[in-house]
């Protein structure tokens, strides 16, 4: 059922002000979750197992809160009852997360770390389905949901800035405990107005998403699986954000250069997120999407050999990788309602949904053996956990992976993309038959005249 009923303007800004809170904790656990475990004195192997662990777990999980959510099993909607759990579990678990006694054993150490984490990964997907789905309820207008979608980005790349500048000059000075409550505090008092006000109008007929849906449709789509299996394999090497910390504290000496690192990469987004439109329009989306993946291989090098000795130097080389790390991070998820629009295009049946799902999972299984890489090989140079310093060694073991690894990641997927031959003009032909707009013999001749290969 559709209503036509108009967003509140209480609504508009209670999802700017959710949006914003819950990256908080996205962006706070998962950049500075190594570093604490490493602090109270949990080995950086086992890190990288139980957070790699709990990560894939997290993807596996998808679907199936996909088919909880579909259920409805709340009387107030859709999404408002998982939006309101997630507005006071988040806070709670990443407080619990952050504040593990330092004088119980190293055993019981892992065992809270890994229960605390694995319920803030299944507590996430509460919040994470539903502000990606929720536009679709609160109005049937595309332009408005369009503009759900860009304050959506806008909201969460303030709060990356912002958690970015704060993490560090908290816990190095209040700890990591206080730290983790101030975050919690903000993020609640953002995230919680939203599932209050929130009024859900607006239903259209889904399909329901299984496991084994998800699985067939990356097997019939071909560029479904070929997309996001390459950006898995570029995900699983790229653990620059991760590592930012690491280099701050043990090759540049000091926490708060893990501000300066943060924003070096990830302020690019800001110019970029304004001009997409402009320069997409001139150049396809996608190939800039491998014009960034090529800066990325081409300046990580360069960083490599610049050193972490000079400070000025890397950080001008380092601003450099940003102009292209921080649009990649951007544009890598832009593509899957093209391909979309293909596997509706030749089965004639619509699964945003199922794809939408299978990219999360992907994602996340990306995220889980990036994180278990990364701690196994700080392990390998010898990284000794708690240390106040390091080895000159380990220290040159976090530069490598921080910048010459990821271009294992970055080559890899640049070969396997080279596979991937939707283009913005293809998929606007294949739009416009899947519209009714024109007729899918007409959209083959289209297609056929302007060069696309199947």
């Amino acid at each position: 059922m559709t209503h036509t009923e108009s967003i509140k303007r209480k609504e508009w800004i209670g999802y700017f002000m959710f949006c914003m809170g819950f990256p908080i904790f996205n962006n706070f656990v998962d950049s500075y979750i190594d570093l604490y475990l490493t602090d109270i004195g949990i080995s950086a192997a086992m890190i990288g197992i139980l957070v790699g662990v709990a990560q894939i777990f997290d993807g596996l999980n998808d679907p199936i809160f996909g088919i909880l959510v579909d259920k409805r099993p709340f009387r107030t909607g859709k999404y408002r009852g998982w939006m309101l759990i997630a507005a006071i579990f988040m806070p709670l678990l990443t407080v619990l997360i952050f504040t593990i006694p330092r004088e119980i054993s190293t055993t019981s150490k892992i065992v809270w770390a890994f229960v605390a984490y694995l319920l803030y990964t299944t507590f996430y997907d509460t919040g994470d389905v539903p502000i990606f789905g929720v536009p679709t309820v609160m109005t049937s207008k595309i332009h408005e949901r369009n503009i759900l979608t860009g304050r959506r980005i806008f909201a969460g790349t303030l709060t990356v800035i912002a958690v970015s500048v704060a993490a560090p000059q908290l816990y190095s000075k209040i700890g990591w405990g206080t730290a983790a409550i101030v975050f919690a505090a903000f993020g609640f008092a953002l995230m919680i107005p939203f599932p209050l006000v929130l009024s859900e109008r607006n239903y259209a007929k889904e399909e329901q998403i299984t496991i084994r849906k998800v699985l067939t449709a990356a097997y019939k789509n071909k560029y479904l699986f070929l997309y996001n299996i390459s950006i898995l394999i570029l995900k699983l090497t790229n653990a620059v954000l991760l590592l930012a910390p690491f280099v701050a504290r043990y090759c540049l000496k000091n926490d708060i250069f893990s501000t300066i690192l943060y924003a070096i990469l990830m302020l690019p987004i800001i110019p970029f997120s304004l001009l997409i439109d402009k320069i997409t329009a001139k150049i396809d989306k996608f190939n800039v999407l491998r014009i960034c993946i090529a800066g990325c291989l081409v300046t990580s090098p360069l960083c490599c050999l610049v050193g972490y000795s000079n400070i000025p130097l890397l950080l001008i080389f380092g601003l450099l990788r940003g102009i292209f790390f921080g649009p990649l991070n951007t544009l890598m998820y832009g593509f899957t309602t093209d391909i979309v629009e293909y596997g509706q295009y030749y089965t004639r049946k619509r699964s945003e949904g199922i794809s939408l799902s299978f990219q999360t999972f992907c994602s996340k299984i990306g995220s889980g053996f990036q994180n278990t890489i990364a701690m196994t090989l700080l392990a390998l140079f010898g990284f000794v956990s708690g240390a106040p310093t390091q080895t000159g060694t380990a220290e040159k073991g976090i530069w490598i992976l921080y910048t010459l690894v990821p271009c294992i990641g970055y080559a890899t997927s640049l070969l396997l993309l080279r596979r991937y031959k939707l283009r913005d003009k293809y998929v606007q032909i294949m739009q416009s038959a899947n519209m009714g707009e024109i007729s899918y013999e007409t959209a083959e001749e289209k297609l056929k005249a302007a060069g696309f290969e199947k």
